[in-house]
């Protein structure tokens, strides 16, 4: 074949390519395309001319490449708006356990403290019956080394009736002292009783606010975990609907491209 006629065919091609003017179409990567592969691939381009079968084939792929691109971008952005969401929720988690933590310290230094104070006030409590009762035991001795002293000095009284009535006056002392150990021993339980019973409320109070702190917390946690999976799963809906639209939108363009290569470069049967 002439080399002059393959070079002015050459020419008319690339002539015809650089009319055709589109943002999806590359003049020049379409005339490399062109001398590497003159055979179209994929799409069915029966009705279009050769020339019109090289701009649509580098034209689609133009716009593949940019819906790809679109495609990828939107998925990156759900990535990194998941990745926030996780993040987040992690924080949220972390300011629950550590304000979780923090009412059951405070809770343990309250429970110390009020254990504590029971224990100085029970201590004082017994200190004081104590006292008391060693004061009333010895004004019992004294009473009865008292009237022991007036017998004594008691001339009327024969030595046998000072006997007896010594005698009785130490039953009489006994008596009290007995009454009054019992009386002071009672008051002494009863005081330990009482500070049993404030200690025993103490710990149900502590253990009630402490499960009562730790379900909130669980209530919190779960509510956290409920939100991430809702918003993840709004984040995974909203990329697949961005999906289908760049889909759907570049569908459009496709069929507008190939439409306006289609009117410029539909096929001429060949007559005989």
């Amino acid at each position: 074949m002439n080399p002059d006629y393959v070079q002015q065919l050459i020419n008319v091609i690339d002539n015809n390519l650089m009319h055709y003017e589109s943002d999806y179409y590359d003049p020049a990567k379409a005339h490399e395309y062109y001398m590497k592969n003159r055979k179209l691939k994929g799409r069915s381009t029966s009705g279009l001319s050769d020339t019109g079968k090289d701009i649509w084939t580098d034209t689609k792929s133009n716009i593949d490449s940019e819906k790809k691109s679109k495609i990828m971008e939107a998925g990156l952005q759900k990535e990194i708006e998941i990745q926030n969401l996780r993040t987040t929720a992690e924080t949220t988690r972390t300011s629950i356990t550590n304000k979780l933590k923090g009412l059951s310290d405070a809770l343990n230094a309250k429970y110390k403290t009020d254990s504590e104070g029971l224990s100085k006030e029970q201590k004082a409590q017994l200190e004081s019956i104590a006292r008391k009762r060693e004061q009333e035991q010895e004004q019992i001795q004294k009473t009865k080394q008292r009237k022991l002293k007036k017998i004594n000095e008691d001339d009327s009284l024969s030595a046998e009736e000072k006997q007896s009535k010594k005698a009785d006056i130490s039953e009489d002392s006994s008596k009290e002292s007995k009454d009054v150990k019992e009386e002071y021993s009672k008051k002494t339980e009863d005081t330990r009783s009482d500070i049993s019973k404030q200690r025993q409320k103490l710990s149900s109070d502590k253990k009630t606010e402490a499960t009562k702190n730790s379900e909130v917390a669980k209530a919190e946690r779960t509510k956290v975990a409920a939100d991430l999976k809702g918003a993840i799963q709004k984040a995974r809906d909203m990329y697949s609907s961005k999906k289908t639209e760049i889909n759907t939108s570049y569908e459009d363009i496709y069929q507008q491209e190939y439409d306006k290569i289609k009117s410029q470069y539909q096929s001429t049967k060949k007559r005989k």
